[in-house]
């Protein structure tokens, strides 16, 4: 280990500055004056019905855009509704010839809107775009003939999620003229009725035209219908930080991003103090100027960034950053408990996830809730065979169980790597007090869901889906995991070998962490490895890599982990015939294997052959080196993913932990300095100004969405959730169009919890916490023990009002 801290402390010394974060600002191949920005940004016409019906879906076209129901009395004339001699001008428009049976009949017909991008966006087959950016300027347009004036006609807009209340229909008389002639209607989208936020029209999908009072006959056709406005697209706020806090002595960074932000290069901003409720108190504690961090460019961002550094700010407390004439950041904590905070309740989300038992209310709050699925659940294969799995972690807004191995060789790592700083009691849940560190039992819990579906042969499962043949959950939609009607069944018949293998590797690092506090439980797991080892190595002809790579790289953890609890000679000369496997690295991130977590494991082992150990530390460090590179090009200093998962906060996360063990095994700074940009960019510091854990500060996201636990009598979304917020089915979209294209809205709103994106942050702050207990840290001031702040308890949901009651950016003149 002499060499790797003799390089480490050599890399500390000729870092003075722990990373290089004044970026240079990118370079613009044309220069981009207000008046070209503003026809950039400017928010484009959704088209519901002009010319043509085709849809574009991810599965090609479908003439499928116009639909009719009768939810009152008695109409006829709803079948037929699109027509050639309906139309304006073009092939089709929309034929009204209706008929009410019996008085105060009521009816709707909901379009559903071409996609003309980047003004709506489709996600998983639904076109969503957002009404309140059009309400400032913007109107609903359409040409109408016959008489339709005094027949109660109306129109709104409609979210189809299930958890949207309707729209109330907004009168058209007000708008219409008398005649039956083609007449052109304009109605104001700020006149329009569109107050209740449950109706949730940030992410609107249709157009709704219809009458709750109607009664004798309409005849009217309509035609060219689209929703315009000549105003800018809304914009999150400018000033950007990480909404939980720095540390006194770490580098302090926030940014300053709006498209329209023109020269603010140089400009003042400030530090001020904030009290416990985030209200600004006295005269600025420091100042200084921004600095230009990129140019507007409409490939990626599509924003002016800018940076405020102010690191000398280092007194423990709480702040604001203001940037005069436009405006100010939300309050954020400087203080030294800011990782230990972070992990409190990161980790605890596990808890939140758990299968086969009930959340106590003495450690679950308002999110307590009942046993859920403790009956013996039957395998797909054969469902005479049953098993008892009352463990493991349900994977994410449903009620199946993965195996998540990918996420217990991280989490059990950075565990090792900081051991000291973890107690029992820590994450107060129903294990606290039993000798054992609460993060040891959190991780057991879902290995021992891997126990209790390991075969007799030694072969491991552990998959746990609703239905035989997987999928979501049908019947179980918002009725609560107490409630849930769905069956399951251990997938049997859908087996993989290098899961499997995964799953020897798992048990076998639960044995050894185990060991020092629960010698009985370690041998327990130390004898499911061995049984899943000697099965692995007489199937290796069933290994089959799906996503590429070399299939033997889990073989290589496994014995890694085998090796460092049994000390087995049989086990290194496995670990020497596949030391020179090379993990698939996919742009900026290994993909889909495990060498790079046997590398970190065998480095980690005092016993360790120091060639190897050279060896692995080198190429781990060696291959995350590129990352400086790519985080430099970028105004926000992460990384972009090419290849998927776009923009989530889990891959960041998880990126954090990968910097964070190269800091430890190689000394070099840099590496943690790196680290920490990534967890600001997670804390809030992003494009969208949201902190991407929920309920842990001020403005983070407050509704995931997820189809069991999400129920009524919650009045929000329990702490430390981090959702994916990817671009589905769009992996590759630029942020500056996934960012225009509403994907903001859907998936601040309802994009899936998943164990899958909560583990690389959690091990990346257990690398840096100093192990507070979190009521020491309350009792000091830091995170206010009152509500929002007191474990357990929410914030408000920031969304409670819609997005277009915010602010807009103010055009600062050049």
């Amino acid at each position: 280990m002499g060499k790797m801290q003799s390089t480490g402390l050599c890399a500390a010394l000729a870092v003075c500055s722990v990373l290089a974060l004044s970026l240079p600002a990118l370079a613009t191949a044309q220069e981009w004056t207000p008046e070209r920005i503003a026809e950039a940004t400017r928010l484009q016409e959704i088209v519901f019905l002009r010319e043509r019906i085709e849809r574009q879906n991810p599965w090609g076209l479908t003439n499928n855009c116009a639909w009719g129901e009768v939810i009152g009395g008695k109409v006829s004339g709803l079948g037929e509704l699109l027509s050639a001699a309906a139309a304006k001008a073009g092939e089709c428009g929309l034929r009204l010839a209706l008929d009410a049976e019996t008085p105060d009949s009521a009816w709707r017909v909901t379009l559903q809107p071409e996609l003309i991008g980047p003004v709506a966006f489709r996600d998983r087959g639904k076109p969503y775009f957002d009404v309140y950016g059009y309400r400032p300027q913007g109107a609903l347009e359409f040409d109408l003939r016959g008489d339709a004036k005094g027949r109660g006609l109306g129109v709104t807009f409609a979210c189809m999620h299930r958890s949207a209340r309707p729209a109330s229909l907004t009168p058209m008389d007000p708008y219409l003229a008398t005649g039956d002639g083609w007449q052109h209607v304009v109605i104001p989208i700020a006149d329009m009725d569109l107050g209740r936020p449950d109706t949730l029209l940030h992410v609107a999908e249709r157009l709704v035209i219809g009458s709750d009072k109607f009664s004798g006959s309409l005849h009217a056709d309509l035609d060219n219908i689209v929703l315009r406005s000549d105003g800018p697209e809304p914009e999150r706020g400018p000033v950007r930080v990480d909404h939980v806090g720095y540390r006194p002595q770490g580098h302090k960074i926030g940014l300053v991003a709006g498209s329209r932000l023109f020269g603010l290069d140089g400009a003042r901003f400030v530090i001020r103090r904030a009290d416990a409720a985030g209200a600004v108190l006295g005269e600025p504690v420091h100042e200084g100027r921004l600095a230009l961090r990129a140019s507007f460019e409409p490939v990626v961002y599509g924003e002016w960034v800018y940076e405020a550094d102010f690191t000398p700010v280092a007194e423990p407390g709480r702040y604001v950053l203001e940037v005069p004439g436009v405006g100010a950041s939300v309050p954020f904590f400087v203080h030294d408990g800011v990782y230990d905070y972070l992990f409190h309740h990161l980790a605890r989300f596990f808890f939140f996830q758990r299968n086969g038992c009930a959340l106590p209310p003495a450690n679950a709050f308002e999110w307590a809730r009942g046993e859920i699925y403790t009956d013996p659940i039957p395998f797909a294969g054969d469902e005479s065979k049953t098993r008892l799995a009352r463990h493991g972690w349900i994977d994410a807004g449903d009620s199946r169980i993965f195996p998540h191995t990918a996420r217990i060789g991280p989490l059990l790592l950075a565990w090792e790597m900081s051991r000291a700083k973890h107690f029992d009691g820590q994450l107060n849940i129903p294990e606290s007090g039993n000798g054992v560190p609460d993060l040891l039992d959190e991780v057991r819990w879902h290995v021992e869901f891997l126990r209790e579906v390991q075969l007799e042969d030694g072969a491991c499962l552990g998959y746990l889906m609703t239905g035989r043949r997987g999928g979501n959950p049908q019947r179980g939609y918002d009725v609560g995991y107490e409630n849930d009607p769905d069956p399951r069944f251990i997938r049997d018949d859908r087996f993989s070998y290098d899961e499997s293998v995964r799953i020897c590797a798992s048990f076998a690092m639960m044995a050894r962490c185990l060991q020092p506090y629960d010698a009985d439980a370690a041998e327990t797991y130390r004898d499911c490895a061995l049984r899943g080892w000697d099965w692995a190595r007489a199937n290796e002809s069933q290994s089959a890599r799906r996503r590429g790579g070399d299939p033997r790289d889990d073989l290589f953890w496994a014995a890694v982990e085998l090796w460092r609890l049994t000390k087995d000679p049989s086990f290194h000369a496995v670990i020497a015939e596949l030391a020179g496997l090379e993990p698939q690295w996919d742009s900026n991130a290994w993909k889909d294997d495990s060498a790079h977590v046997a590398w970190v494991s065998y480095a980690l082992d005092p016993d360790a052959d120091a060639a190897l150990r050279d060896s692995f530390v080198s190429r781990f460090v060696g291959q995350l080196g590129v990352l400086f590179d790519l985080s430099a090009t970028d105004p926000y200093g992460v990384a972009v993913y090419p290849h998927g998962w776009f923009h989530s906060p889990g891959r960041i996360g998880e990126t954090a932990w990968l910097l964070l063990t190269a800091w430890r095994l190689s000394g070099q700074q840099r590496f943690r300095a790196l680290a920490e940009e990534y967890l600001h960019y997670v804390g809030g510091r992003n494009c969208y100004r949201l902190c991407t854990i929920t309920n842990v500060a001020p403005q983070s996201v407050s509704t995931p969405f997820h189809m069991l636990e999400w129920t009524p009598r919650r009045k929000a979304w329990f702490p430390g959730c981090m959702p994916y917020m990817a671009v589905d089915h769009s992996g590759n979209l630029s942020r500056f169009v996934s960012r225009r294209w509403r994907d903001t809205r859907i998936n601040w709103y309802f994009s899936e919890p998943c164990i899958g994106f909560n583990h690389g942050a959690t091990a990346a702050v257990m690398l840096l916490m100093d192990g507070r207990r979190y009521d020491d840290m309350l009792r000091t001031g830091a995170f206010p023990g009152t509500q929002p702040y007191r474990p357990g308890l929410p914030f408000a949901p920031s969304n409670n009002v819609p997005w277009g009651a915010e602010p807009m950016v103010p055009r600062v003149p050049g």
